[in-house]
């Protein structure tokens, strides 16, 4: 359409003010901005669509391989062996989340809505919040971590000590420290404690 009328073109810039041609260029300059940046936006969701495609793919072919009678789900025992999980309560609280209907089975699209409520835990605490807020009811009851801990602590503690961390406590302050929170824990609790003693929650990291 320019193409086709450049004397109009040319008559109009003319008759423009200088500060009317400084603000079409200026609305010229947004306008190629938007276009990029939504050109960039849209690469990004379609990159994230490929990668969602692809981890589903992976998910169903890892199910698949502990689906060995082809049934569509697979014994909370077996699904344990496949991921090799430690046995202890995180992973008792994660086949809890799995097990939706509690009948002692995974099915491929319960695996798949389990994964889905972790999105977005990028730190330990909030992952094992999530973790054993198994019914997502936003709190955890304190005796619940309480015992957690005290059957993960160890480890963790005998592991930080080889890595040689700075920050050095046991499981009985950790209880102590715990005497005092609320009853039921919300993740605001579980980043207070992480935030006293680091790596607190660093249990969580083999299912993590």
């Amino acid at each position: 359409i320019l193409a086709a009328c450049p004397g109009w073109i040319e008559e109009a810039t003319m008759s423009l003010s200088s500060e009317a041609a400084i603000g079409i260029g200026f609305a010229g300059f947004l306008g190629c901005c938007l276009c990029l940046i939504l050109g960039i936006l849209l690469r990004r969701h379609r990159s994230r669509q490929r990668i969602a495609v692809t981890s589903i793919k992976q998910l169903q072919h890892l199910f698949s391989s502990m689906d060995t009678d082809r049934s569509g789900c697979v014994d909370t025992s077996e699904f344990i062996a496949g991921f090799r999980m430690p046995d202890d309560m995180y992973t008792a609280s994660l086949v809890t989340m799995m097990d939706a209907d509690d009948n002692g089975h995974i099915t491929f699209h319960e695996m798949v809505e389990c994964i889905a409520r972790f999105h977005g835990c990028t730190t330990t605490h909030a992952f094992a919040f999530t973790l054993l807020d198994a019914r997502a009811t936003g709190a955890v009851p304190k005796a619940k971590v309480q015992m957690v801990l005290r059957g993960v602590l160890v480890a963790v503690l005998r592991e930080r000590a080889k890595l040689k961390f700075s920050e050095k406590y046991n499981t009985k302050q950790v209880m102590n420290f715990m005497k005092d929170m609320r009853e039921g824990m919300t993740i605001e609790d579980f980043e207070h404690l992480e935030m006293r003693f680091p790596g607190a929650f660093g249990g969580v990291a083999i299912i993590w």
